[in-house]
């Protein structure tokens, strides 16, 4: 069965400015030239997955560049043309049992938010933009890479299992302009 939250989607609703900048962290990877070295950041983003009373779930997130709904903006202009090393971690306070799906690909599925409009992905990710999906070994955090430099519209899909349940909750990001 597969359960979906209920959630205002809206790229106004992203959050530029004034967010918290906890948990965020600027690299250059290693064992590249200065010159030559790609900015990258680091994202940390804790997720909230509780039992909403109407049967579906609520999510709720804490995150720099990102609002409550889990609604991401990496065009602002303290990211530039970094690299987003994204961290999602299950917090505490959520439901129990739920982790995410077991396979990095498998746990977030990303897609243009034109080829949706409002719905949801409908498979894995097929591209270049994002990579290195890993789910840690007891499944409560999700780590991905976005290129963050294409100026596109995604929409996400964060996909959990509860105790043999698919849950899925589907917010935006906006990546950076295109270089």
């Amino acid at each position: 069965m597969l359960k979906f939250a209920k959630m205002t989607i809206g790229a106004a609703s992203v959050m530029a400015a004034g967010c918290a900048r906890d948990g965020v962290s600027a690299q250059a990877p290693e064992g590249k030239g200065a010159s030559a070295a790609r900015n990258e950041i680091a994202v940390n983003a804790d997720v909230t997955v509780t039992n909403g009373a109407d049967g579906n779930y609520a999510f709720e997130y804490k995150a720099p560049y990102a609002d409550a709904e889990g609604n991401f903006d990496f065009s602002v202009r303290e990211i530039g043309d970094s690299a987003v090393n994204l961290t999602f971690t299950i917090a505490e306070g959520s439901a129990d049992g739920i982790k995410f799906m077991p396979e990095g690909a498998d746990a977030i599925w990303i897609v243009e938010k034109a080829k949706v409009d409002n719905g949801s992905p409908t498979e894995r990710y097929v591209g270049e933009q994002f990579h290195d999906f890993v789910v840690s070994g007891d499944g409560r955090q999700l780590s991905l890479t976005d290129d963050n430099n294409d100026g596109v519209l995604y929409r996400y899909a964060l996909r959990f299992d509860l105790n043999g349940e698919t849950v899925v909750h589907d917010p935006d990001t906006q990546n950076g302009p295109p270089h």
